[in-house]
Parts: C-alpha cells; structure tokens; sequence
C-alpha cells in the first residue's frame, strides 16, 4: 500500500472518530434540552392513568370545589371543556411523537450510527 493511500486510510479513520464524538456531543446536548419536556410528559400520562385508575378522588375534589367555590367552578369547567376540546385535536399528532420518543429513549445504546461508512467501497 502506497503512503498516499495509508495517509488516506488514517484520514478516513480520524475523520470517522471526529464523527463519532461530534455525534455523541450533540445526542447529549438534544436530551439535556428534551429530557426535562419527556419526563413532563411522562408525569403527566402516568397521573391520567392514575386518574382513570381512581375517578373518586376526582370527583371528590370537584364536589368540593363545587361547594367552596360554585362560579369558580363553572370558569373551571369551562377552561377544563377547551382543554378536552384541545387534546381531542392534538392527540393524533402528539401521541405518535411521544411513542417515537419513548421508543428512542429504550432503543439499546452503543449501536454504531454509521456503519455504513466503515465499509471501503470495493473498486471494479
């Protein structure tokens, strides 16, 4: 092998670890700002199905709420009626981003990104 080609091979190979490192930068630098907006998300489903597991408190909460406050209530129900109303529009955009993301999140570490770009192109 000539000196040319193995001064290409070594560029190759730091060009590819200089890849790796820039990738791995920015992966850490995506979930430092996405992780705090996931585990919103996943507070937020894991206390609607709290909810669905336990509607009493539910509606112990706004049978009281309905007794100390009865017009406060109504501006309540109101807000909560455009925030169904919301949900309903948004839901078939959102939720297949969350699952994506959730599926991202469990998908196994260390997997090379680019393995294609390890392979040298074979010359005819």
């Amino acid at each position: 092998m000539s000196t040319r080609m193995s001064e290409l091979a070594l560029k190759k190979r730091m060009l590819q670890q200089r890849s790796a490192v820039l990738r791995h930068t920015f992966a850490l630098q995506v979930n430092t700002r996405i992780a705090p907006m996931a585990g919103m998300a996943d507070r937020a489903l894991s206390t609607g199905r709290w909810l669905g597991r336990h509607p009493y408190w539910l509606v112990a909460a706004s049978v009281a709420l309905a007794v100390w406050r009865p017009k406060g209530v109504a501006r309540l129900a109101g807000r909560g009626l455009w925030l169904w109303q919301t949900w309903q529009r948004l839901q078939p955009v959102v939720m297949p981003l969350l699952l994506r993301l959730d599926q991202a999140r469990k998908a196994p570490q260390g997997q090379d990104d680019n393995k294609a770009s390890n392979k040298v192109p074979i010359k005819e």
